[in-house]
């Protein structure tokens, strides 16, 4: 029903706008098919505002450092409130959220083969 977390959201991590879409998803959520290890998930990930800057930045560094630890750069930094405040300032909708992530060209479908 859902993707998994487990090797496929690291990638992300490896640059300031995919770092931002990272807290864009949890903030506003996420709406339009997205295809993880070949499999094509097309549902609604909710919105998590209700979660403060510090439980999203603990949230993201637990799923990146627990579950995608290998496809994370060598210099990984985890995120901080801060920098969640900072990428939270501007109101999203999920159809956005999921625009976003189809500019970034990273491929989810491709990075469980790392």
């Amino acid at each position: 029903m859902y993707p998994p977390l487990a090797d496929s959201v690291g990638e992300f991590a490896h640059s300031k706008d995919g770092r931002a879409y990272l807290v864009h998803v949890l903030s506003f959520g996420l709406i339009g098919p997205i295809t993880v290890r070949g499999m094509t998930y097309n549902g609604v990930m909710q919105s998590w505002a209700q979660l403060s800057d510090d439980e999203i930045a603990q949230l993201l560094n637990h799923v990146l450092t627990s579950f995608n630890a290998g496809l994370l750069p060598k210099n990984f930094v985890p995120f901080t409130a801060r920098e969640v405040r900072r990428n939270r300032t501007h109101q999203m909708t999920s159809t956005a959220v999921y625009r976003e992530l189809q500019m970034l060209g990273i491929s989810v479908k491709s990075q469980a083969s790392r």
